[in-house]
């Protein structure tokens, strides 16, 4: 697993400044699992280690993969493109089909999902989380609908958050697995 120095770290511009990052840490250099256990908010944690600086690229499209499927999950009746698209980028990633290919899946699941889809291999996690957390925003929003706005700005606010929270467990689960395999 990556190790960051915290020098290193610091070329992230964080919004934490060195001596807070020291105090949370007590190290000069932090694994992404070491930074997802720390006691700050899941988004922070999340915007630290989405990087290849911590995280093999492959890992992190597989993360990609999983938090669409979990985006999946809040559909009904899923769009096949879209699913198609989740099995392309993985099939991209075993070297089975070409860019192109992946392009053309991705293409097609653009045009029956969200632009975030569409949006480049090294983004695609970021995008995805933040479809995910728009989706839960609205499914808390329309739950909410009896209530008054700020009810709902809230609901979605927490779903949104739920989500983050959700997307760690993933990440640590996929990092955890690679780990024991690589021993």
């Amino acid at each position: 697993m990556k190790t960051v120095t915290l020098n290193k770290f610091m070329t992230f511009y964080p919004c934490y400044s060195r001596e807070e990052i020291e105090k949370l840490t007590h190290k000069r250099k932090m694994t992404a699992l070491e930074v997802l256990a720390l006691d700050i908010p899941a988004e922070d944690r999340l915007w630290a280690v989405l990087r290849e600086d911590f995280i093999e690229t492959p890992i992190l499209h597989e993360f990609a993969c999983r938090c669409a499927e979990e985006a999946l999950k809040l559909v009904k009746n899923p769009d096949e493109r879209s699913v198609a698209a989740i099995a392309a980028k993985r099939a991209w990633l075993k070297g089975e089909i070409s860019e192109t290919a992946l392009r053309r899946a991705r293409a097609a699941a653009c045009a029956a999902a969200d632009a975030a889809y569409a949006a480049d291999a090294a983004a695609w996690a970021a995008a995805t989380a933040a479809y995910y957390a728009a989706a839960y925003a609205a499914y808390a929003a329309s739950a909410a609908s009896a209530a008054s706005a700020d009810t709902a700005a809230s609901a979605a606010y927490y779903a949104a958050a739920a989500f983050r929270t959700q997307q760690i467990k993933i990440l640590i689960e996929l990092l955890t697995d690679l780990r024991k395999e690589n021993k």
